[in-house]
């Protein structure tokens, strides 16, 4: 079977909607153009939860689109209508052969994967495997939420986590073994599911410092 549409999951009830770029510019639901922030709006592919209240969001392929390597972000509407600001959630690529997808990249819970070894190694991929689930509120609430100094949460943030001993040691090197982005108000996408240890979280957004933060998970 075809394989056309883009999914991932992502907590239900929410807004979404997806940007899909080719070689020859972005999707406008007719054509591929050049893109342009005055034309966001129109750039909104729909992206609805499928069956309703699933936590799973399906978006349509535009199956007219030539053969290539495409990529998609996955946006979460704040407003009455898709606009610059929006915070992505998700993103992938993949090979469309002018029918299907194949050899692709994938989504798993609104993080991109790319080459994992399957099956990962305990503590490792993009949500994790450990038996702690960490978020914004661990060890309490907000601890871990990205936001200024004023308390503004910031949002767009991709947060990743290595283990302390491998970031000290070569941050270019360390093993992510956990990543997601913040919301709006700078809580987590997502949760990530750690082993007891020690680590490093990084946040890096546009126009911000990195920020590195030691956690100790018990």
């Amino acid at each position: 079977m075809a394989d056309t549409t883009l999914r991932l999951r992502y907590p239900t009830g929410a807004n979404l909607y997806a940007q899909i770029e080719g070689g020859s510019g972005v999707w406008n639901g007719t054509d591929y153009v050049t893109f342009a922030n005055l034309d966001w709006t129109s750039y909104a592919t729909a992206t609805p939860e499928a069956p309703a209240s699933s936590g799973r969001y399906v978006c349509q392929f535009p199956t007219v689109s030539p053969p290539g390597n495409y990529s998609w972000s996955v946006y979460l509407q704040s407003g009455g209508s898709p606009a610059v600001g929006d915070v992505a959630i998700g993103q992938g690529s993949g090979y469309w052969d002018g029918t299907t997808f194949g050899g692709a990249s994938k989504v798993t819970d609104g993080i991109t994967v790319a080459d994992l070894p399957d099956p990962a190694p305990l503590g490792y991929g993009p949500i994790g495997t450990g038996s702690v689930t960490v978020n914004q509120d661990y060890p309490f609430a907000d601890n871990l939420t990205y936001q200024t100094s004023g308390g503004q949460g910031i949002g767009g943030a991709l947060v990743r986590v290595y283990l302390a001993s491998e970031y000290a040691s070569n941050p270019n090197n360390a093993t992510i073994r956990g990543e997601t982005l913040t919301l709006s108000n700078g809580s987590w996408a997502n949760n990530i599911d750690l082993d007891p240890e020690a680590y490093s979280i990084t946040f890096k957004a546009d126009g911000y410092q990195l920020l590195v933060v030691p956690v100790t998970v018990s």
